[in-house]
């Protein structure tokens, strides 16, 4: 799970509270990844080295402060015991305990507890741990930060680790539409405080409450994408961004709950007209982007909760390398341009919601969209 790879997904959170670069680095090396001891151990964490999860070594303070970024590794360690094996083992043991007592009939629970105890820390030592690494980058100038992983659980063990190491700064989640309403444009703000359902400040509530909107997004780029020419004047240029490919769709209408996956171009989208037609909505996208100064496509999965950089297909342009270069200045070299580039992609998607969002917030803009929406859904 590595920023470098062509095709990544970000998990994007906020730090809390003034970050001191010597507390974090402190906390680094007090937390790092070792297996000494650990070795039967079912769950092993720790911080290890951003570019080689195999080194903890943190002595060396430039090697993971880097420009206005502090980067490392969590290396995740997990011995998985087959089911189908602790079950049987289980069973061979409590067999063997009941011959001891042929009197009884059952296994006291205490009993039973402590030979699934037994058991489970003998399988532990025969298994080989696996090991698993994620990137995580921290934007000193932002506070965003950045984790190479969507699994939830990936994401619980690494915040879970960096807070409890550095209680004074947290690592939380932020939802997509609490993040336009703190944008430094005064109009941005006030549409999406305003299409704000949320009644309290809750992040799962924000993301909950607030799911609407990102399938109204999803509807509106759907038509453009069949009714305009897709393209938009964004800070860095024209792009051209569409929706094509795959699309999830779910809701409830006569039949009960839906969800259905449609994928392939689509020419006239007729699959996708009909299922809006009978009330489902749109959940997930792929979303392709084209900047006109470049002949590179990039795509993203988005959902309906966080817009996160699924699966994105990034472009990457690695500079160029001479024999003689110093292999530590340029793999750093790398890691600033494949960051610049993954925040020019997000910057590109919220130009998109910017533009949506003053739509989806005016009443009169909003209400002459759904008309033509509803028509061209009607095939009229």
């Amino acid at each position: 799970m590595n920023f470098s790879k062509g095709t990544i997904s970000v998990t994007e959170m906020q730090i809390t509270g003034d970050v001191d670069r010597e507390v974090i680095a402190e906390a680094l090396k007090e937390n790092a990844f070792t297996s000494e001891g650990r070795e039967n151990e079912e769950l092993n964490i720790g911080f290890a080295d951003f570019f080689d999860f195999t080194s903890s070594d943190f002595s060396n303070f430039e090697l993971f402060n880097i420009d206005s970024l502090i980067v490392f590794g969590v290396r995740i360690d997990r011995i998985k015991v087959p089911s189908a094996v602790s079950t049987i083992r289980v069973n061979e043991a409590c067999a063997d305990w009941l011959a001891k007592y042929p009197h009884l009939k059952f296994i006291p629970k205490v009993e039973r507890e402590q030979i699934r105890d037994r058991i489970r820390s003998q399988l532990l030592q025969k298994y080989d741990p696996v090991p698993s690494m994620v990137q995580v980058i921290i934007n000193m100038d932002n506070g965003n930060v950045w984790i190479a992983s969507r699994s939830r659980n990936v994401i619980d063990s690494v915040v879970g680790l960096f807070n409890q190491a550095v209680p004074q700064n947290r690592i939380i989640a932020k939802a997509p539409l609490k993040r336009y309403s703190e944008s430094f444009s005064v109009e941005i703000a006030a549409a999406a405080k305003k299409l704000n359902e949320a009644a309290t400040d809750s992040v799962l509530e924000w993301v909950e409450a607030n799911s609407y909107v990102w399938n109204d997004f999803f509807a509106w780029m759907l038509f453009r994408t069949f009714n305009t020419d897709s393209q938009y004047s964004t800070a860095t240029g024209q792009i051209t961004a569409f929706l094509d490919d795959k699309f999830v769709l779910s809701g409830s209408n006569s039949e009960g709950k839906q969800r259905i996956v449609v994928t392939g171009s689509q020419v006239n989208a007729n699959e996708l007209r009909s299922a809006l037609s009978q009330g489902l909505a749109l959940e997930s996208v792929k979303l392709c982007m084209k900047v006109d100064s470049g002949d590179s496509e990039i795509s993203v999965m988005l959902d309906d909760q966080w817009l996160p950089l699924q699966s994105a297909k990034i472009p990457h342009i690695k500079p160029e390398s001479d024999p003689d270069d110093d292999p530590i200045a340029e793999r750093v070299a790398s890691l600033l341009v494949r960051t610049d580039d993954i925040a020019k992609v997000r910057g590109l998607i919220d130009e998109l919601v910017y533009k949506f969002l003053l739509v989806r917030s005016g009443t009169t803009s909003w209400y002459l969209f759904t008309q033509e929406y509803n028509e061209w859904l009607k095939g009229e």
